[in-house]
């Protein structure tokens, strides 16, 4: 059972390893190495508190357990208790005092704490912003002013607001570089503390104003989700909220020599240097603005929601998107938008068709007028807002390849009561053999038994006598419905 926790803890399987560590403990209560683990585990799902807890009974059973220490330090740490953090260490050092990695942690939160002992304070509903000296009290000002904005904002959007009061670091760049130890492109660092380098904030106010506001939503997504967030969408997800211009980032990725996938954009940026640093910014900017056109704000504060509640992040993903992980990521390189495409070309032929014919179709808008006005509704693809457009006798079409808009060309056919997605007689679903009915499949009723023979669903329209519908042939792996 202790085993399997690790295993599962070290392959990043976080709730299964919640899960193996709570009843490892069942069989060996405090015992302090499984009491570790389990901290471990709740730390990376985001939940600090419970860890805490776990790694404070640890070290009631077992002071000198060095490992216990090593973590309450830094959970205490990454929740803004620096005194707490260096008072842990300070203990822990007196059973290990030549443990290496207690002495060097300790020394610099020593320098910190010491550091800070010299800066004001000025305080805001949410935020203490420490500054040094009366020369930084008007940025400390300006900080509190932006930082309340951007909170309600963020907020809004989230569905979700940090429990406590965030206090935020105003640094020079030598010290801002000395206590965070980031690299030497970083422009400010959430660790607990929102922590920004100062020089120049007078002159280039909206610079000072979007790296607070990219921080502060780190804040809020480590409240929401803990270190579960693939970190492309929490740095994405920085840059949609502090609104630079995504069509800079766009001709960055498109002069770039090489793409990262977002695969290994997973976690920490900090090893990149400064050219792959960039891009790996560009690309997490550009997947999110993608992001919030294809699942609408909502869908991405539920996907957030899974991760807190610890559902794997493809399968959340999958649930809010409507698409799978993998193929998002096609999209974002240049795939075709979608494997689902509705087609109306003039009320009632019917083809396969991919993406680029599907641009040039001489569509017929409602009334019929050729054209129509594009669907400004969140949360729908391009190829979706064709549907969307009106046209009263649409065709949903399986191309080869997976579903990236199932779940709300689902929706949007149920709502035009085209067709029925949800509740269909097991008589009535329709599916191609390479395509699999439910979740990232479709299920459609078909309203003409002739043209379900025509499909090679059923007795072909010939052999029952009946008049050829007048369409094109289709394959086999097509799932179409609506007439």
């Amino acid at each position: 059972m202790a085993q399997g926790a690790w295993d599962a803890l070290n392959a990043g399987r976080v709730g299964e390893a919640e899960r193996l560590f709570d009843e490892a403990l069942k069989a060996a209560p405090g015992q302090p190495a499984l009491l570790v683990g389990a901290a471990a585990a709740a730390h990376l799902a985001g939940r600090p508190d419970l860890a805490r807890i776990h790694l404070v009974n640890a070290l009631d059973r077992d002071p000198r357990f060095t490992p216990a220490s090593l973590m309450l330090g830094q959970v205490l740490y990454g929740s803004g208790d620096l005194a707490g953090a260096v008072e842990t260490y300070e203990n822990a050092l007196r059973y290990a005092p030549e443990n290496p990695q207690l002495t060097k942690r300790l020394e610099r939160w020593r320098q910190e704490a010491s550091l800070h002992e010299r800066f004001d304070q000025r305080f805001g509903a949410h935020f203490t912003v420490l500054f040094e000296g009366p020369a930084e009290a008007p940025l400390a000002a300006r900080a509190v002013e932006i930082l309340e904005k951007a909170y309600w904002k963020i907020g809004a959007a989230l569905y979700a607001y940090p429990p406590d009061v965030i206090t935020v670091v105003l640094y020079t760049r030598e010290q801002f570089r000395d206590v965070t130890q980031s690299p030497a492109w970083a422009g400010g660092a959430f660790d607990g503390r929102i922590r920004v380098p100062v020089q120049g904030a007078l002159q280039n106010s909206a610079e000072f104003d979007r790296v607070l506001t990219h921080e502060l939503t780190h804040a809020f997504v480590r409240g929401i989700a803990g270190t579960t967030v693939p970190q492309w969408l929490d740095e994405g997800l920085a840059m949609y909220f502090e609104g630079s211009d995504r069509s800079r980032r766009a001709a960055l990725l498109k002069s770039a020599p090489e793409r990262l996938p977002l695969a290994r954009l997973e976690d920490s940026f900090g090893g990149f240097d400064d050219a792959r640093a960039r891009i790996a910014y560009a690309e997490s900017g550009v997947a999110v603005a993608r992001l919030f056109e294809e699942a609408g704000t909502t869908g991405v504060a539920n996907l957030l929601g899974d991760l807190a509640a610890r559902v794997p992040f493809n399968v959340a993903f999958e649930r809010h998107v409507g698409m799978t992980y993998e193929a998002f990521q096609q999209l974002l390189v240049g795939a075709p938008a979608s494997a689902f495409c509705l087609l109306p070309y003039q009320g009632t032929l019917l083809t396969l068709l991919d993406a680029s014919e599907l641009a040039s179709l001489p569509l017929v808008g409602p009334g019929g007028r050729a054209g129509g006005e594009r669907s400004r509704q969140p949360g729908h693809s391009a190829h979706l807002d064709l549907f969307l457009r009106g046209f009263r006798r649409p065709v949903l079409v399986q191309r080869a390849g997976v579903g990236l808009c199932d779940v709300a060309v689902r929706e949007a056919l149920d709502d035009d009561g085209l067709l029925a997605a949800q509740g269909a007689r097991k008589d009535d679903l329709v599916a191609g053999p390479d395509f699999p009915v439910g979740l990232g499949g479709l299920a459609v009723h078909v309203h003409s038994a002739e043209f379900a023979g025509f499909l090679g669903l059923g007795p072909r329209p010939e052999e029952a006598g009946d008049v050829e519908p007048d369409v094109e042939p289709l394959s086999r792996h097509a799932i179409i419905g609506g007439l």
